[in-house]
């Protein structure tokens, strides 16, 4: 059945739940790549902001702030808008 359902493994993809709460069942699940298995993680935190939703690094990314600058702001306190819209301060000598 998982081979009707899923068809052949493609080469460098494995086995991924869309959601993470839910079973392995065939509308539930993809062929996926490290680096999209690595942001479904559970523990993988979003931001929405603008109506765009994006992980922590891919918002850092977009910043040009390392990762743990906005994991930074966030452990500060600062709200997820915040975070993720506050353009880095540049130093100015």
């Amino acid at each position: 059945n998982f081979l009707a359902d899923m068809g052949e493994k493609p080469e460098g993809l494995s086995l991924d739940r869309i959601d993470n709460n839910a079973g392995y069942e065939p509308d539930n699940c993809r062929w996926a790549t490290p680096f999209e298995q690595t942001r479904n993680k559970s523990n993988t935190r979003h931001i929405t902001y603008n109506g765009k939703t994006l992980c922590v690094t891919d918002w850092a990314k977009e910043l040009g702030l390392h990762r743990s600058a906005v994991i930074h702001r966030l452990r500060a306190g600062w709200t997820e808008q915040e975070a993720v819209s506050i353009p880095p301060r540049r130093i100015v000598r």
